[in-house]
């Protein structure tokens, strides 16, 4: 596979798919209490869906290869980095989603948002932007 002949919107989309990919397995969250620290990595959380979904954007690009201006892998490769961006979004946002119970202020400022939410932003973001630029 000779990277060179991709363009410059693939090389972006698979650069982001692989920040995504890489934040699922670094920390999203963070809290300290009583002098002891733990940490959450995407992948113990919704970070799996964001990790498929990076793995099925390199796998359309691959599959579509070079050069390739097909609609409904255009549409597909979108629609996923902006389910990774609104996932890593969500969740900066919002680190209690999904939780049942009322969770209170206090509660909610011993969560510290780790890095790998933000770089599944990122990734997100140079999916979406990847493929917008090979459609302009």
């Amino acid at each position: 596979m000779d990277i060179g002949a991709y363009t410059t919107g693939q090389k972006i989309v698979l650069g982001g798919a692989a920040v995504a990919a890489i934040a699922a397995f670094l920390p999203w969250f963070s809290i300290e209490l009583l002098g002891t620290s733990a940490s959450v990595n995407g992948i113990d959380r919704d970070g799996v869906f964001s990790f498929i979904f990076a793995l099925l954007v390199v796998g359309f690009v691959l599959y579509a290869g070079p050069r390739s201006r097909g609609r409904k892998t255009t549409a597909a490769v979108l629609i996923l980095g902006l389910l990774i961006a609104l996932i890593g979004g969500a969740y900066i946002y919002d680190p209690w989603i999904g939780v049942e119970q009322t969770v209170t202020d206090e509660q909610r400022s011993l969560i510290d948002i780790g890095i790998g939410l933000y770089l599944t932003l990122v990734g997100g973001a140079l999916v979406v932007i990847g493929t917008l630029y090979d459609t302009q």
